[in-house]
């Protein structure tokens, strides 16, 4: 928007605001705006600057554009590397107010303006890959010119693994060795420890920043899960609004599937499957106590909601499930099983919290598949040394069915 201005008015914004104040240069800002909405609304990105936001039929204007269908996305930064980065660019006016001040005054103003945003995450050089390479995937989703969702309908058998861990930080560094064959990355929310609030929920700012990070650092499609105690999870049964927040944030990042547990009461599932936007819903259900049968179909009713189903019970015999056409053992939480639709396993490192020690490992399961010759896709996550002891498996295996 500077630069138009700047080009229309054969000034720079320094002299625009010396020559008109401030109130001079928002109705210069404002007018443009207008314009813009008004003779090329779609097909374009206009980058409004900050201070739009100052104005409210400026406000009006980007909130019914929004409402329309359209996409006003509010990219933020770390407020201290905004700081860092005012106190050295000089041709920008200086402001009447403290900069921070600024920013918690506006602040409220994006997100009410805004239908996506995008967190530009800051971390050490060499830990993550440019924006360049996270950016254009998020603009794919919000676009609804991902087809991530098609790839995976289209395997054979697909494998996500679920990142059990209070904080993505200390994980960065493995998530190359746990994302090698996988076809997506869950991130379990409800087992995220806000260090602002230990123990408790963590919020919407800490809950940005931990997605923010994990996107930049894996190539993969990302799965948003909140895991109620009922479910097996961690986040109150009763907490619906605090659980309507974060799967608000969930869609607002673009996030490419969101885990929506379908016990939640229906006036939460409605908001989250209208609102939703490209982001595919996994209508979720688990039954840890074993009430729900698989060998009567008790279990489908549960599952119609669905654009991706993925109900989860125990099992306390191989019969039972047999008849319900899963295969499990052992009482372990199922369907295990590799499935067209992605199936969670957890990886050996960082080490699993008690949540996922029920899912299966992807060593096992890639040895499980070579041993009764067949490519479960994920072999390469197998450590050295693991060939010899999958083909002494499948040997063993042949013996055990002739």
């Amino acid at each position: 928007m500077d630069s138009e201005l700047e080009s229309n008015l054969k000034t720079t914004i320094p002299e625009l605001i010396e020559q008109k104040g401030w109130d001079g240069f928002r109705d210069e800002e404002l007018s443009l705006l207008k314009k813009m909405m008004a003779e090329r609304s779609k097909g374009v990105v206009f980058a409004c600057g900050g201070g739009i936001v100052e104005i409210p039929e400026a406000r009006q204007i980007l909130c019914d554009y929004t409402k329309s269908g359209g996409t006003v996305l509010f990219v933020q930064r770390d407020i201290k590397k905004v700081l860092a980065f005012l106190d050295v660019d000089k041709t920008r006016p200086a402001y009447s107010e403290q900069i921070e001040g600024v920013w918690l005054k506006r602040k409220p103003w994006y997100r009410e303006c805004s239908n996506y945003q995008y967190h530009v995450q800051h971390s050490e050089a060499g830990a993550r890959p440019s924006v360049s390479d996270d950016l254009p995937r998020f603009l794919a989703l919000i676009s609804g010119s991902s087809n991530n969702f098609d790839s995976l309908r289209q395997k054979r058998h697909s494998f996500f693994v679920s990142l059990t861990v209070p904080e993505v930080g200390p994980a960065v560094g493995l998530m190359k060795e746990v994302t090698v064959g996988s076809d997506a990355v869950e991130l379990r929310v409800d087992l995220l420890d806000d260090p602002q609030d230990p123990g408790g929920l963590p919020s919407i700012e800490y809950v940005t920043e931990q997605v923010a990070l994990l996107r930049s650092v894996i190539s993969v499609p990302l799965i948003f899960t909140v895991r109620t105690k009922s479910q097996a999870g961690r986040f109150p049964d009763d907490a619906h609004a605090e659980a309507l927040n974060l799967y608000r944030l969930a869609i607002r990042m673009g996030i490419d599937f969101i885990d929506l547990e379908i016990q939640f009461p229906d006036e939460l599932l409605r908001e989250v499957t209208e609102n939703k936007g490209y982001s595919k819903i996994i209508a979720s259900h688990h039954d840890p106590q074993g009430r729900l049968s698989w060998s009567n179909g008790s279990w489908i009713p549960s599952s119609n909601p669905a654009t991706v189903t993925h109900p989860a019970s125990c099992a306390n015999c191989i019969s039972a499930v047999t008849r319900g056409l899963y295969a499990i053992s052992r009482s372990v939480l199922c369907p295990r099983r590799p499935r067209p639709l992605p199936s969670p396993l957890t990886h050996r490192s960082p080490p699993p919290c008690p949540s996922s020690r029920r899912q299966s490992k992807e060593h096992k399961i890639s040895r499980t598949f070579c041993s009764i010759g067949r490519s479960a896709g994920i072999v390469p996550m197998a450590t050295s040394g693991t060939a010899d002891r999958l083909s002494t498996s499948s040997t063993e295996a042949r013996m055990r069915r002739s």
